[in-house]
């Protein structure tokens, strides 16, 4: 699990090969990451949000309504300069359910929507994928979103 969420890989999609090793699954989903082309990429978690947004460091802008719903939020911000149009994050889960989640969904259901479950009476969803890394697959993305279409 260590390589899973902390192999080294580059999000540039070049050449891999001689592009620095600088991301990793870890970075991307609770720390987020800055690209000058894009904006904020990643930064799927509430308490680093939290911690900046009290910090200064986060420019809130507003969040986008979901009916129903205590345990996902989703927002635009500015962070350092660099613009997250829509992100979105679980509110008040520990990050330890976050890693554990996104652990469990992204081996066993990866992609587009793919792990679909009910939480708290709420339709929900994690996307996910993984990269090839220095290490073998590490995890490139994963993040939560109220499942819209009723699929299960």
């Amino acid at each position: 699990m260590f390589y899973f969420w902390f192999g080294a890989y580059s999000r540039c999609e070049q050449d891999v090969d001689s592009e620095p090793l600088g991301s990793s699954g870890f970075e991307h989903v609770f720390s987020g990451e800055w690209n000058d082309g894009i904006g904020v990429e990643g930064h799927h978690n509430w308490l680093r949000f939290y911690l900046q947004e009290k910090a200064g460091e986060i420019n809130y802008h507003g969040y986008f309504e979901h009916q129903n719903n205590d345990i996902l939020g989703t927002f635009q911000y500015e962070w350092k300069g660099y613009l997250k149009r829509m992100g979105g994050f679980f509110l008040r889960t520990s990050p330890a359910f976050d890693f554990t989640l996104f652990t469990v969904c992204s081996i066993l259901h990866p992609g587009y929507q793919a792990c679909q479950f009910e939480l708290l009476n709420t339709k929900m969803v994690v996307t996910s994928n993984t990269k090839n890394c220095d290490k073998g697959k590490c995890l490139g993305t994963a993040y939560p979103a109220l499942l819209l279409d009723n699929l299960f």
